[in-house]
């Protein structure tokens, strides 16, 4: 009986010991607004980002606002297509999600059939107007290229502050470095 116990008690702390995949990673967003020419919004557009990897799609609808958000994402690259009645469908191509982030793809929509199409291969980042936090996200491809040592030390969340933009000096187990300036 008391073998029984301990197996029981061993299980649950071994199950609760294994993270689950919501505690790994997160999935990231993408959102935005659509709108017409004269900006005027466009409700019930639909928005189809398509990850480029797998071909998985994931589709909604724009509010009543011209808002919508597609979350979770996976991390990848996707092409984001946008139609409504009476407008030609754009498609903005290699939209990069990351994990735990929310990238905002506003798209104008020109009249026209919805059987023509316009393609935007390469826009600018958009510049972030909600907040005045400025945040980098090193992608997961750069991680994993990282060696695991670095130094004489195990692989720390500060050697990877030294390579991000505006950072001089920094990438030691215990120095962060000078952000801009």
């Amino acid at each position: 009986m008391h073998n029984a116990h301990v197996g029981w008690f061993g299980a649950v702390i071994m199950a609760l010991a294994i993270p689950s995949a919501a505690q790994i990673g997160g999935g990231g967003s993408i959102q935005g607004v659509v709108s017409d020419q004269t900006g005027a919004v466009v409700p019930s557009a639909m928005v189809v980002a398509t990850h480029i990897a797998t071909g998985v799609k994931s589709a909604r609808e724009t509010t009543a606002a011209g808002v919508y958000s597609i979350s979770p994402l996976p991390v990848g690259d996707y092409n984001v297509a946008v139609s409504a009645a009476g407008f030609q469908t754009t498609v903005r191509q290699n939209v990069h999600v990351d994990a735990l982030t929310v990238v905002t793809v506003d798209v104008n929509l020109q009249v026209g059939e919805t059987a023509t199409q316009v393609t935007v291969s390469d826009v600018a980042p958009a510049l972030n107007t909600d907040d005045v936090r400025m945040g980098q996200t090193i992608r997961q491809d750069l991680y994993t290229a990282l060696p695991l040592a670095m130094g004489n030390a195990p692989r720390s969340p500060l050697g990877f502050v030294g390579l991000l933009p505006g950072v001089t000096g920094g990438g030691g187990n215990n120095d962060a470095g000078n952000v801009l300036g």
